[in-house]
């Protein structure tokens, strides 16, 4: 009996696994067993689906299943047209996958501007005006900023104070573009500190505002009545900083040449040099000294002169240097003797320069030939007649009367020490010296016209200094841009 009941049970097991096995694939009851079918793959194009064939592994029922295009895969493309200021370009384009080319369009490349005339120049930073034309299409623009700015900056070579340092907040200084301003290598300063010894610099100003460029000045720092510090200048500078601590100080000059005189200065920790260094400014101003120069006088660069009076070799008139600086913005000293060959090279050049300046600018010609050949010094008919070869129309003074000023002047080499000139400006000061001849090359006798250029420009200062000085200033001038030491 229990055997019969064992295997009917069996039976009754396969009956429902072959049940549930019908039901898996057609009965609905669970989900088929798909795998992909090769035979039914299409594979996708650029353009077009593919598609794959799945096809049930217990009842063979299938299903197909979409795979998307695959989109053209273009390349870099070829140039066919190249593209104008006018027309726009060509790029082909080409699918890696089959033979589809799809044109691109490239855009016009810009105007060639070449400048035909300008109003206004182009600067770093703003467009000029003018009329400019396209050198490819030939088209024109005029008009205001059809010039393109240059973009190219002119950065100073010394630094320019931006932010004052405080108590409270640091300060920092950099490069300015000359032209427009832009900046450049900022640098921070550490801000005050009521117990910090801080470098000091102290400045010799001129009437012009720049700075005077003397050695022989001494200067005393004096806080409540008492001197804290005494030192030189350099070039017009401290010859080093002067560490002090934030105070109000009085700063006055001991000494100076004869002819100047200098202002006593307050100052206190409000103005800075453009290398970060706290700096006080003293006026100093210069007179002709209208006394006789001694004997052992001695003219250097930025001496002021004692007042001469000449006879004009050529006209016989009398003549005194106070009087000329009165009359004129400067006055150009040249010292010659008649057989001189660099003298005689250089007055056509003093000729030139007469004619251009003689309204601004006095020019005398002073023989020296008495201070460098004491047994045998020019006539006045000699140095008449040097005029004359050259068709000179300006000032001469003969060798008696040019043999302290040569001497003043130190004078010594009638080879490398003559033609000699100083530049005395409208204060009396010797404001620029050049002695001996350049620009000339002994082998080929070709002169370069740089010795020209060095007169002119000494000139040109005489009268840009005389012009700053004598216009009236504004009521406030802004702060001057000066280099730090």
């Amino acid at each position: 009996m229990k055997k019969k009941l064992g295997s009917i049970l069996l039976g009754a097991a396969l009956v429902c696994a072959s049940l549930a096995l019908f039901a898996a694939c057609g009965g609905g009851h669970t989900e088929h067993v798909f795998v992909e079918d090769e035979s039914g793959y299409v594979a996708p194009t650029c353009t077009e689906d593919g598609k794959k064939l799945l096809r049930c592994s217990i009842c063979n029922e299938t299903q197909e299943e979409t795979i998307p295009a695959l989109g053209h895969d273009w390349d870099e493309g070829v140039v066919t047209r190249e593209p104008t200021c006018t027309t726009p370009g060509v790029r082909e384009l080409h699918c890696t996958r089959g033979d589809a080319m799809e044109p691109q369009p490239i855009d016009p490349v810009e105007h060639t501007w070449t400048v035909e005339s300008v109003t206004r120049e182009p600067t770093c930073g703003t467009a000029g005006d003018g009329i400019v034309r396209c050198s490819v299409c030939q088209k024109t623009e005029e008009g205001v900023g059809v010039i393109p700015a240059t973009g190219k900056h002119t950065f100073e070579d010394f630094f320019t104070l931006d932010e004052k340092p405080t108590f409270e907040q640091e300060g920092s200084r950099s490069r300015h573009c000359s032209v427009c301003g832009a900046k450049t290598g900022v640098v921070t300063i550490e801000k005050l500190d009521a117990e910090t010894e801080f470098p000091y610099e102290f400045h010799l100003v001129r009437a012009d505002g720049g700075i005077l460029p003397a050695n022989d000045f001494r200067y005393s720092v004096q806080l409540n009545g008492e001197e804290v510090a005494r030192g030189s200048f350099k070039s017009g500078v401290t010859d080093k900083p002067v560490p002090l601590k934030p105070a109000a100080y009085t700063l006055k000059i001991t000494q100076m040449p004869d002819g100047y005189t200098a202002r006593e200065v307050t100052t206190d920790f409000d103005t800075f040099t453009q290398t970060g260094r706290l700096l006080a400014e003293i006026p100093v101003s210069a007179a002709l000294l209208e006394t006789p120069a001694a004997e052992d006088t001695v003219y250097a660069l930025n001496a002021v002169m004692h007042d001469f009076t000449f006879t004009d070799v050529l006209t016989g008139t009398q003549h005194s240097l106070k009087a000329l600086l009165a009359e004129k913005k400067g006055v150009f000293l040249n010292f010659f003797y008649v057989d001189c060959q660099f003298c005689n090279l250089e007055f056509p050049q003093v000729k030139r320069l007469y004619a251009k300046y003689k309204d601004d600018v006095e020019f005398i010609s002073i023989n020296a030939s008495k201070l460098l050949f004491a047994g045998s010094p020019d006539t006045d008919d000699a140095v008449k007649g040097l005029a004359a070869k050259h068709q000179l129309s300006h000032m001469f003074v003969g060798a008696d009367e040019g043999y302290a000023l040569s001497k003043a002047f130190s004078i010594k080499d009638p080879d490398s020490g003559v033609p000699f000139n100083a530049f005395i400006d409208c204060d009396g000061v010797v404001r620029t010296i050049h002695s001996g001849y350049v620009g000339y090359n002994q082998s080929t006798g070709e002169d370069n016209g740089s010795n020209e250029a060095v007169l002119e420009r000494a000139i040109l200062g005489l009268i840009g200094y005389a012009d700053s000085v004598r216009t009236p200033a504004p009521a406030a001038l802004p702060p001057v841009k000066r280099r730090g030491a």
